[in-house]
């Protein structure tokens, strides 16, 4: 597994290590610790909707929007909220790193 933290090196010699760069150099990090883990998990809750419950609207004429606000969505939800629970923590703890 790849360490999240490893990157702290490559982005102090991109940023700079100056006073007025280590607001940048928080944001980046934090950033690049919560987007993929959000990036994941919905990608991950939108492969987990129940295949005969689209099936079942498309046979009722439901279009692609309405498939996607009605029926993905809702399923996509707890995927949603998972990842910005871990994101959070991520994020978080990026944001302490980046203080040091």
């Amino acid at each position: 597994m790849l360490d999240p933290f490893g990157n702290r090196g490559k982005s102090c010699l991109i940023f700079g290590d100056g006073a007025h760069t280590g607001d940048k150099l928080r944001g980046v990090l934090a950033f690049s610790l919560g987007y993929f883990i959000m990036l994941l998990s919905t990608l991950g809750g939108l492969k987990n909707v129940d295949r005969d419950l689209l099936l079942m609207s498309r046979l009722f004429g439901a279009s692609e929007l309405r498939l996607f606000r009605r029926v993905r969505i809702p399923w996509t939800l707890p995927g949603i909220f998972g990842g910005l629970r871990l994101t959070l923590i991520y994020c978080s703890a990026g944001a302490v790193l980046g203080e040091l």
